[in-house]
């Protein structure tokens, strides 16, 4: 499990003693997916996807550009061609669509949501 092995928030490591289910985890998927239903489809399909490009495809490039300035010495096994520009471009692509969506009525709740979710992940 995730939670015990320190990969991911700790709180999340209790176990329910019948079955060994993480109660925990199952009761926080339950909150939010009754404040989800609260908001419409479609209020919930856009925040789900603004925050999926900041904490995924940002991050990731983010990260790519990270680990390859912190620890240039480690061999890797694969290579990106023409190394940084595909990275600076894809991260430029994905920053206007996230930035894009603040043109969308309701747009700046959705990008706060997402720092919401980005913000939780860096402190955890």
């Amino acid at each position: 499990m995730p939670a015990r092995q320190r990969l991911f928030f700790g709180w999340f490591g209790q176990l329910y003693a019948k079955g060994g289910l993480p109660n925990r985890s199952l009761v926080l998927v339950g909150v939010i997916a009754a404040a989800a239903s609260m908001f419409s489809l479609d209020d919930v399909i856009t925040g789900l996807m603004v925050a999926r490009i900041l904490v995924q495809f940002v991050a990731q490039t983010v990260g790519l550009f990270v680990y390859r300035k912190t620890q240039p010495e480690k061999k890797l096994p694969f290579k990106m061609w023409l190394y940084p520009p595909p990275a600076i471009l894809a991260l430029t692509g994905w920053l206007y669509i996230f930035g894009s969506s603040a043109s969308q009525p309701g747009g700046w709740k959705f990008m706060a949501y997402a720092f919401t979710t980005i913000c939780a992940g860096i402190a955890g």
